[in-house]
């Protein structure tokens, strides 16, 4: 889920630089939201199911750091997105 969630954040994005409508921005910032929880959800939950499966707590395993990749990446789209808008409102207030 957290990939296909990633793939419309960047078509939305995408889109966004391409027409300049603010509802591919809205949706971008929501794929950002929705796949920050969902990798973090994973993250958090696959110690549970991951022992009974691989038999160890702590293994590293190539999907557990391919989600931890995507949880940093969509950590650093939403520090980004919030300070764009926060540059973008304080440059309208300062107009």
């Amino acid at each position: 889920m957290s990939i296909l969630v990633y793939v419309a954040m960047a078509i939305n994005s995408f889109l966004f630089t391409l027409t300049k409508r603010p509802i591919f921005l809205y949706s971008s910032e929501t794929s950002i939201e929705m796949g920050v929880f969902s990798t973090l959800l994973t993250l958090v939950t696959g110690e549970f199911w991951g022992r009974p499966i691989l038999d160890t707590i702590h293994v590293l395993d190539p999907r557990f750091s391919f989600v931890f990749i995507l949880f940093l990446n969509y950590m650093v789209h939403f520090v980004f997105k919030s300070f764009m808008l926060n540059q973008i409102l304080f440059s309208s207030i300062m107009d």
